[in-house]
């Protein structure tokens, strides 16, 4: 019987010694998801500023080609005027 009982606490033993690793192998994994989440989160709101950045350049330059646009329409001869001067 004193055989038995040494195998069985050898077993408990190595069990344990296995369980210990997987718990191990378990928190490595889950701190590298967490790293590359916060690294993923960090791009995607480095990206988020860039196309705000982006967006208010491009609006910018829209409203800076319509007023340009409208002074040309002002300053453009008529037809009345044209004739006008043609006369």
């Amino acid at each position: 019987m004193d055989g038995i009982s040494k195998k069985i606490d050898e077993l408990q033993k190595m069990l344990r010694v296995v369980i210990n690793g997987q718990t191990s192998l378990k928190q490595e994994l889950l701190n590298e998801i967490r790293s590359g989440d916060q690294k993923l989160e960090k791009k995607i709101d480095d990206v988020h500023s860039e196309l705000k950045s982006t967006r208010k350049e491009l609006t910018q330059r829209v409203d800076s080609i319509g007023r340009q646009l409208a002074y040309l329409e002002e300053s453009r001869i008529t037809r009345i005027e044209k004739a006008t001067i043609a006369s």
